[in-house]
């Protein structure tokens, strides 16, 4: 909720309630595939040709 809150007070205004959902997935897509040490560019990519990267089972890792 804080970055949103801080980008209101930065533009002045706040983001539709489905905006900010999808940007907090999109955010967290690119936290988790960089905490896995991937490239984020190539995942971003990926993703919008309709292949988004996965994590590793970790299961079977």
């Amino acid at each position: 909720m804080r970055p949103a809150k801080t980008q209101q007070k930065i533009f002045g205004r706040l983001r539709s309630e489905t905006a900010t959902e999808h940007r907090y997935a999109i955010r967290g897509y690119v936290s988790t595939v960089a905490e896995h040490g991937a490239d984020v560019m190539a995942a971003i990519r990926d993703a919008l040709r309709g292949c988004a990267w996965m994590a590793p089972d970790p299961v079977s890792a």
